[in-house]
């Protein structure tokens, strides 16, 4: 991909649905991940996508049990 090309970063999230916790459970943004990279034609000029995701780790408020890490579900790339 050529290197001069306008870069776009998207963030892919968790819905606010998925953020909701259990009563004693807390959800910690820890990183993001990257995710990949495309090319998409916007009228006049091609862009250079990056997509991450959101990780976050789900906690015991009183450290009860080990954390759980959770994304959100992305669906492949059209074409790898």
């Amino acid at each position: 991909m050529r290197p001069d090309l306008e870069v776009v970063k998207t963030v892919l999230d968790l819905t606010p649905e998925e953020k909701a916790c259990d009563p004693g459970w807390q959800l910690v943004s820890v990183r993001q991940r990257f995710i990949r990279t495309t090319a998409e034609y916007v009228r006049p000029r091609i862009i250079r996508r990056e997509y991450f995701i959101k990780v976050y780790k789900k906690i015991r408020v009183d450290d009860s049990a080990d954390p759980v890490f959770v994304q959100p579900h992305v669906s492949n790339a059209v074409i790898p």
